[in-house]
């Protein structure tokens, strides 16, 4: 009889150590906490090189013509949308630019300061575009009122660098 107090003694002994074992890795399990840190990125925003687009133009210019549209095409990577308001056009060339028609002699002109898109306007490129999509800005392109014939159905082509923001 004694070796059996002994015995239920020691399991009893033993389930309560086993269950404060249990019960102490449970409340680490609850109880766990660790540090360190973690890493955000932002993207880089990259709006696609803008590409002319002599073949979507409207042949609208004449010697003297002071409104002439500018037309372009323009991707956007990003994973938001872009919304452009304003732009700064530059250097003008054209397919031929020699002989009477060559840009030297002055026959297109753009204004060169960074402009404000009429009217309050934007041009908005949605997100992901991977396929250009064309836009134009109105009446930007002037002709020299002494333009010769030989630029008759030439395509001019214009720098265009576009400013704005995230949408």
């Amino acid at each position: 009889m004694r070796q059996s107090i002994f015995t239920r003694k020691l399991a009893v002994t033993t389930a309560a150590v086993l269950g404060a074992l249990i019960l102490g890795v449970a409340f680490a399990n609850w109880t766990a906490t660790g540090s360190g840190s973690g890493t955000a990125k932002a993207v880089t925003a990259n709006v696609s090189a803008v590409t002319t687009d002599p073949t979507g133009a409207v042949a609208d210019l004449y010697p003297g013509f002071t409104g002439g549209d500018l037309y372009f095409k323009v991707t956007n990577p990003n994973p938001y949308a872009v919304s452009f308001d304003k732009y700064t056009l530059g250097s003008i060339t054209m397919q031929d630019g020699t002989g009477a028609c060559s840009t030297a002699t002055g026959n297109v002109s753009v204004p060169t300061t960074e402009q404000t898109l009429p009217g309050g306007s934007e041009i908005t490129v949605p997100a992901n575009t991977t396929t250009a999509v064309s836009r134009s800005i109105a009446d930007v392109v002037s002709m020299s009122s002494s333009t010769a014939n030989e630029c008759q159905g030439d395509a001019f082509t214009i720098a265009i660098d576009l400013t704005g923001t995230q949408q």
